[in-house]
C-alpha cells in the first residue's frame, strides 16, 4: 500500500482516498490488456496515463497462504468523483489511468478503506485452516486477494472486507475448461472469517455443466452461536438466501479435521417468521421432511449440538441440479 499511496500522491491535484485493492498470484506469467484487468473493467471508459497497453503479472511460487503477491491494483477516488487506477509490480507503483462512465456512479457507493484494516497476510492467515485442504491439493493455484472499504445503499451495506480466492483456473478466462475454487470473506478489521466455500467453476466464466454450482446459487451467512432459545447446549444459526435452491438440493455434514462428526448434532430449517420448514435426517444423510421447500431470503439453518463445534466445518454438498460444495467454519 505505501508504494501505491506514493504513486497517487499529487496526481491530478491529489485528494485521493483508497476504495479497494486487489492482489494477484499466478503460477505462470500472464499478460493482460491494461484496461481489462480484474478491477472494474466493465461499463467504463479507460483513459491511460502512460503509453503502456498491457500489464504483465509475473509468475510466482510464493506460498499462497502467506497472502503476499508481486502484483497489485489499487483504485482511488478524489473529491470530484474521478477514479484512478494504480498498479504496483514487484514493489514499484505507477498510475495507469482513470476511469469514467457508468461504473463510476457504482463506485460512488463504496466507502474509503479505513486505516485500521488488517493486511492481506493476516486475511490469508485467518482462512488458512479452512483453505488448507484446497491448497494442499493445489499449492500453485492462482490467488486473488481483494479489499474493499465498505458499501452502502439505502441505509444498508457492509463494512470493510477482504475476499480470498484460490482457483485452479488461470487469472484470465480461457475458452473452455472446468476448475475448482476456494473463496472466503473476512472482516477486514477483526479478521473474523464471515464465509468460506469450495465450489466447482468454469474457467471460461460460464457454467461448468448442466448443473449450477451450489456456491453461486446459495447465499450462506456465517453461522452465529445462539445463547438462548429452545435448543440443546450449542446452536449455530446461519441465514440463507437462494436462486432456485430447495433444502433437498444439498446434503449436510459436520467435519472435525478430515473426519465426519456422525452423532451429537441435528439440523432443521426455519422461516424468517420462526416456523420450522424442514428437518435433516443425519443417519440417512437427507432432508426427511419439507425438503422440497424452496429456500427464501431470511430462512435460517439451525444446527443444534450437544458439544461445542468451534473450529469444525459445516459442509453442504449440492445434488440434483446443483454441484460443488460450500464449507463454512463453526
Amino acid at each position: 500500500m505505501p508504494a501505491a499511496n506514493g504513486a497517487i500522491t499529487g496526481f491530478q491535484g491529489g485528494g485521493w482516498a483508497l476504495l479497494f485493492a486487489v492482489g494477484f498470484d499466478t503460477a505462470v506469467s500472464e499478460t493482460l490488456p491494461i484496461n481489462q484487468t480484474a478491477a472494474i473493467a466493465s461499463n467504463c471508459t479507460f483513459t491511460a496515463a502512460t503509453s503502456a497497453t498491457t500489464v504483465t503479472i509475473p509468475g510466482t511460487t510464493l506460498n499462497r497462504s502467506s497472502g503476499t503477491s508481486p502484483a497489485w491494483e489499487f483504485a482511488y477516488r478524489n473529491g470530484a468523483g474521478t477514479l484512478a487506477i494504480v498498479a504496483v509490480l514487484s514493489g514499484t507503483g505507477s498510475v495507469r489511468g482513470t476511469r469514467s462512465g457508468q461504473c463510476v456512479s457504482f463506485f460512488g457507493l463504496l466507502s474509503p478503506v479505513p486505516a485500521n484494516v488488517i493486511d492481506s497476510s493476516a486475511a490469508a492467515a485467518s482462512v488458512e485452516s479452512n483453505a488448507s485442504g484446497f491448497l494442499a491439493r493445489h499449492p500453485n493455484a492462482s490467488a486473488v486477494f481483494g479489499l474493499i472499504g465498505g458499501f452502502r445503499l439505502l441505509g444498508q451495506g457492509i463494512g470493510a472486507e477482504w475476499s480470498v480466492t484460490y482457483s485452479t483456473c488461470s487469472l484470465a478466462p480461457t475458452a473452455s475448461g472446468a476448475g475448482s475454487e476456494f473463496n472466503a470473506t473476512v472482516n477486514a478489521v477483526t479478521g473474523k472469517v464471515l464465509f468460506s466455500a469450495s465450489t466447482s467453476v468454469s474457467c471460461s466464466g460460464g457454467s461448468t455443466s448442466t448443473t449450477n454450482p451450489l456456491g453461486s446459487s446459495l447465499a450462506f451467512g456465517a453461522p452465529s452461536v445462539a445463547t438462548t432459545g429452545p435448543y440443546p447446549n450449542y446452536t449455530y444459526l446461519a441465514e440463507l438466501a437462494s436462486n432456485g435452491v430447495a433444502w433437498d438440493n444439498f446434503t449436510a455434514e459436520v467435519q472435525s479435521g478430515a473426519s465426519p462428526v456422525t452423532a451429537g448434532w441435528n439440523l432443521t430449517a426455519r422461516s424468517l417468521s420462526g416456523v420450522e420448514i424442514a428437518t435433516y435426517d443425519t443417519v440417512a444423510g437427507a432432508w426427511s421432511a419439507g425438503g422440497s421447500t424452496p429456500i427464501l431470503a431470511g430462512d435460517e439453518m439451525v444446527l443444534s449440538t450437544t458439544t461445542n463445534l468451534a473450529g469444525d466445518l459445516l459442509v453442504l454438498t449440492g445434488q440434483g441440479s446443483f454441484s460443488g460444495t460450500i464449507e463454512t467454519g463453526l
